[in-house]
């Protein structure tokens, strides 16, 4: 990576979206090394997507604190590439939070928060529209005790882990319903 940080909470979005290219056969083409970059094996991907092996513990895991200084980063390993897939997700769940409506450029961001929109929000069988701002706030799931939501496993990963304060992470969005009815499902 061209900032010298290998690892980062956006890596695993990125490498979900790059592996959803391939099991949906979209076409789109990828250089080998860069894939290798991410944290992907080419070979996992092409010519049939390999299923993903379970994610490692976090059972000691410690979050990283947020920097002071994004500008300082951390050092890691130069050997990134030959680290597995689950060595990337574990490295990128530990990750630090930057919230882009904290700093220098959160002025900018909450002009959009606190502009109105139109969401859809499903009542029984159908859509009704409501117009509100999002004021960085948690996304709300709906229908969590008749349905299985979908949550990626490393959001799990990174609630099982804990901070140096012995605090663990919760989640923006809300999804306590669907644990307490265990009706999740942890993807990859």
């Amino acid at each position: 990576m061209s900032n010298g940080t290998p690892h980062s909470l956006a890596r695993i979005a990125l490498r979900w979206m790059v592996r959803e290219c391939f099991l949906t056969n979209s076409g789109i083409r990828f250089k080998s090394a860069d894939l290798g970059d991410i944290g992907l094996d080419p070979a996992s991907l092409y010519p049939n997507v390999q299923r993903r092996l379970p994610p490692h513990s976090t059972a000691n895991a410690i979050i990283e604190p947020p920097l002071k200084d994004p500008t300082k980063r951390r050092y890691y390993p130069a050997d990134v590439k030959h680290k597995s897939e689950e060595d990337h997700e574990l490295l990128d769940a530990l990750s630090p939070i930057y919230d882009q409506l904290e700093g220098d450029s959160g002025g900018f961001w909450w002009i959009l928060e606190k502009l109105p929109l139109t969401h859809e929000v499903q009542k029984g069988d159908k859509l009704e529209a409501h117009r509100c701002m999002n004021d960085s706030q948690g996304r709300i799931i709906l229908g969590q005790k008749k349905r299985i939501i979908k949550v990626h496993r490393s959001v799990k990963m990174r609630m099982e882990a804990r901070h140096n304060d012995e605090t663990s992470y919760k989640p923006k969005a809300s999804f306590e319903t669907a644990l307490s009815h265990e009706n999740i499902c942890w993807v990859d």
